[in-house]
């Protein structure tokens, strides 16, 4: 059987004119006459499939809670792309079946039996299909805490925060339980160990997903690594919900770098500048007064340190799953770019993004996604039990880079030895 993958259409299946299909999803600078392939880091122009039938795939995704009905089109787009990525993870994982390898989102014969297979079994996907969790549902209620929280101090400290229009949001416009995803960040208190000894801001903080019903949990940074920046006074993102649509990172030299990741819906977003340049949001940060467009949700390598100017950035190494395990993605996360075209990908991150793909009602850069970022403080005082969820989380995965990476597990263990008993 041949391998179906992104670029690939059915007979009969074309739109009209490519060009303005892929403008739906790609950025203004970017090429629109063929699709992006995140791994290689090159370009696939549309091209018929032979021998094998995309609609048939995609058909037998709707059956299995990877794709609803009205996304059966013939074409191997991005969201076909990530139904699969998602199926062969969750399957890799939850299903046990370590031989499919990592998820590398193309259907092939591997692919498409042990898709047959989990027909046959009528084991459909537990991250978009599940009974709904309670911790659902108490994240859902956790913002609305939050946001009641947060208005009244927004209007105290930041008066001038919403005067001009940007992607962050006031109190009263959040998204909340009518979203059909949440992305949560949390921004922990732990800076003293943030920052390894050549001053680097190491992925110390941890990012909640909400999707299907379902919840994992991500771990990477929401603050600067202060030697990627290209100001001494570093941009922290504001705390508070921003709304973000899907896109690319990475955009300068032609897009030569670019990968699917989340942007500012339109106007850009609100930041403090580090005022005392001591590398750490505090009270004396001012607000920058116009909003920032390039602080994107992307990844940050395989996690050993941030990759962030002040972006959102999420690692590779590691994530935990709906049932609460950590899933070590270490033998399969590429360090960096120079990887990505070596049989490896972005592990964790392209877990995230897939999975929010399959979940999101759009993907096209029209799409809306809320993002909220939470201080650490505020999530243990509004709700202890959600801030000791998240704290096992963190513990669980830097446990798992520690047990891969020797220079974390010293830093790690001569700064916060706790996480590693």
């Amino acid at each position: 059987m041949p391998v179906l993958s992104l670029g690939h259409f059915d007979a009969g299946a074309a739109p009209p004119n490519w060009t303005a299909y892929l403008a739906n999803y790609h950025e203004a600078s970017m090429r629109c006459d063929a699709f992006r392939l995140d791994a290689s880091g090159g370009w696939q122009k549309p091209r018929a499939a032979v021998g094998a039938s995309v609609a048939q795939v995609q058909e037998k995704l709707v059956r299995l809670g990877y794709l609803e009905a009205a996304q059966v089109d013939g074409i191997y787009g991005y969201r076909t792309q990530a139904a699969v990525h998602l199926f062969q993870e969750h399957e890799r994982t939850v299903g046990g079946k370590p031989e499919l390898g990592y998820a590398d989102g193309k259907a092939g014969p591997r692919t498409c039996a042990a898709i047959d297979a989990a027909l046959a079994a009528s084991t459909p996907c537990q991250w978009t299909t599940g009974t709904r969790q309670a911790e659902a549902d108490a994240w859902l209620a956790l913002l609305e805490a939050v946001r009641d929280a947060y208005r009244g101090e927004f209007a105290q400290r930041y008066p001038t925060l919403f005067e001009r229009p940007s992607d962050t949001l006031p109190t009263a416009d959040w998204q909340l339980g009518d979203a059909r995803i949440q992305l949560i960040g949390i921004r922990r208190g732990a800076w003293a160990a943030s920052l390894d000894n050549q001053g680097k801001r190491m992925n110390n903080d941890v990012f909640v997903a909400i999707a299907g019903g379902q919840v994992m949990t991500f771990f990477g940074s929401t603050d600067p690594n202060p030697g990627m920046a290209s100001r001494r006074d570093i941009p922290f993102l504001c705390k508070g919900q921003h709304r973000y649509r899907f896109g690319f990172h990475r955009l300068a030299g032609g897009g030569a770098k670019s990968y699917r990741a989340l942007r500012p819906a339109a106007k850009g977003v609100r930041v403090l500048r580090d005022e005392d340049f001591d590398r750490m949001p505090s009270a004396i940060d001012r607000l920058d007064p116009r909003p920032v467009t390039d602080i994107n949700i992307h990844w940050s390598g395989r996690g050993t340190s941030s990759w962030s100017a002040g972006c959102q950035v999420v690692a590779g190494a590691v994530y935990q799953n709906q049932r609460g395990d950590i899933v070590d993605c270490w033998g399969h996360a590429a360090i960096g770019y120079a990887q990505l075209a070596q049989h490896r990908n972005r592990g964790a991150y392209d877990t995230l993004m897939s999975w929010l793909s399959v979940c999101a009602d759009d993907i096209t850069t029209r799409s809306r996604v809320p993002y909220t970022l939470i201080d650490e403080d505020d999530l243990a005082s509004l709700s202890p039990a959600l801030h000791e969820r998240a704290h096992r989380a963190f513990a669980g995965a830097i446990k798992a880079v520690a047990r891969n990476d020797d220079s974390v597990r010293r830093l790690v263990a001569s700064r916060a030895p706790n996480l590693l008993a």
